[in-house]
């Protein structure tokens, strides 16, 4: 063993075999390091415990003790031991310390006794004993390689995290680029060439309400993958993303466009399902598998969803990024402008959930429904059966019931024409509607049969119903209320305006 070799306390990872099969690596005395440095005042080994089937040769060759590999040749000799460390019997290798090697690797004994850095490399340059921090490996053609096992530091560990969330974003930026490119190829441009000949499918204007910018923000997008890509396949922990990320950030534009257009959009594809030509093409696509099985919808609401997705990717980079690290002002200034549109993206997040409902509505409906139920600015508030007597309440929904369902902007009758089975939504016939400024008032009916009748007064007809309980009233009469004042405050409604010429009255008074 060289003076580096030993200085360093670099010691072997595992022995090689004899020609007797693996060895064992007797427990060695914990000496001091005094008696390190006179080795002729050590004490014997102990032997390890022998079998009954262990020859004499083995259990000779047992209470040897193994010298260091040579760094240079790469191979271990067994030198006759000295007499001054003959093997004693009567200690015991506690099991705990014990591992066993196989292969070419030897079963040795390692006991550390909380043994300090500075006794463990004299120790181990000694008797070719691993050092906790230092080891050496064998390779196949047993040549001599020195790898140093220390754990990794919180800093390592940090950068370690860092190229895992860089690998993240790639793999889920190819991921929305590939169902973007399956979108525009399979659905937007096959509708286009349609719209453009003789036998449309719908409209062009249809085609470009229902999807908007999506074929800019695949391009866009496209770049951003491109860079990316060159990034993490040439990391290091050097390597930068924020400049990327803020690059990208000029983009969204385009995708604060297609968030303010998405509620039209949804309108535009509810009026198109209408359409036997479209209903039959998006189904041909499903079975073709352009869609994957999904609905249309859950490719629309891609975009909305990727931006909260770079926020959450910024803020594991961030946190992974130490600050002396040339990409952490960057990764702060597109995190910071990335989180400045997630408010918009919540709203039209919280406008496509409540369209869904709106979209749910719409198929309870059986026969026709003369005024459309999607519309761009309607937010579906509540719907229910409600009765015309308390016997009714009594007896629950049937053929025939009353069922209102209450919008921002309307209230709509109708009847049970059929009762949903296993948790279905019971189908509909349209009766009539009514638009929120001719709803007049609703108000609690005193009625001492039941505590849960209510009265909703409209310019054409009053209804007197009864709800399942008070608790249902109470909130019907809410949310119609809610509608009533959010209706009052918006300008340019009749109710707005003729409470605005009372107010102008009063004053004038």
């Amino acid at each position: 063993v060289t003076p580096e070799v030993r200085r360093k306390g670099w010691v072997p990872h595992r022995l090689r075999a004899g020609s007797d099969g693996p060895r064992v690596m007797p427990v060695l005395p914990r000496p001091s390091l005094q008696t390190l440095a006179e080795p002729s005042k050590m004490r014997p080994a102990p032997a390890p415990p022998s079998t009954a089937a262990a020859a004499p040769s083995a259990a000779a060759s047992a209470a040897t003790i193994v010298p260091p590999l040579a760094v240079g040749g790469g191979t271990s000799s067994s030198a006759p031991a000295s007499p001054s460390r003959a093997a004693t019997s009567d200690v015991s290798t506690p099991p705990a310390a014990t591992r066993t090697l196989s292969g070419a690797g030897a079963m040795r004994s390692i006991h550390s006794g909380g043994l300090s850095q500075r006794e463990w490399s004299a120790r181990g340059s000694l008797f070719g004993i691993d050092s906790p921090r230092t080891s050496r490996r064998l390779d196949a053609d047993d040549a001599t390689s020195w790898t140093d096992t220390s754990p990794p530091s919180s800093s390592e560990r940090a950068l370690d995290r860092r190229q895992r969330v860089a690998e993240e974003l790639y793999d889920t930026e190819r991921s929305y680029i590939r169902s973007l490119a399956a979108l525009c190829e399979g659905i937007i441009r096959p509708l286009t060439s349609a719209a453009k000949s003789e036998k449309p499918i719908i409209s062009l204007d249809e085609v470009r309400t229902i999807f908007s910018s999506l074929e800019i923000i695949k391009s866009y997008n496209e770049v951003f993958l491109e860079n990316v890509e060159a990034r993490v396949r040439e990391w290091d922990n050097d390597t930068c993303l924020g400049d990327l990320f803020i690059e990208m950030c000029q983009w969204f534009k385009t995708y604060t466009s297609y968030i303010n257009n998405y509620s039209f959009s949804m309108a535009a594809l509810a009026e198109c399902n209408q359409n036997e030509a479209f209903t039959k093409f998006l189904s041909t696509a499903r079975a073709r598998q352009v869609l994957r099985r999904q609905d249309l919808t859950s490719f629309l609401i891609l975009p909305i969803q990727r931006i909260p997705r770079y926020v959450l990717l910024l803020r594991d980079l961030l946190k992974y990024t130490p600050e002396m690290h040339p990409d952490h002002d960057n990764l702060t200034m597109a995190l910071e402008q990335t989180k400045a549109i997630t408010e918009t993206v919540n709203d039209a997040k919280e406008k496509h959930d409540n369209m869904g409902e709106v979209f749910s509505v719409a198929t309870q409906f059986v026969g026709r429904v003369p005024v459309p139920i999607v519309a761009p600015d309607r937010r579906f508030k509540k719907k229910g059966p409600l009765f015309k007597s308390v016997k009714e309440v009594a007896i629950g929904p049937q053929k025939g019931s009353f069922y209102f369902i209450l919008f921002s902007d309307l209230l709509i009758y109708a009847r049970v024409k059929e009762l949903g089975e296993d948790g279905a939504e019971d189908k509909l016939e349209f009766r009539k509607s009514h638009t929120m400024h001719d709803v007049l008032k609703v108000e609690d009916m005193r009625d001492s049969s039941s505590p849960a009748g209510f009265r909703i007064v409209t310019t054409a007809k009053a209804y007197k119903v009864f709800a399942t309980s008070v608790e249902e009233k109470l909130d019907w009469m809410a949310y119609i209320a809610e509608c009533r004042e959010a209706l009052e405050k918006k300008p340019g409604t009749i109710v707005s305006d003729r409470n605005s010429k009372r107010r102008s009255m009063y004053l004038a008074w």
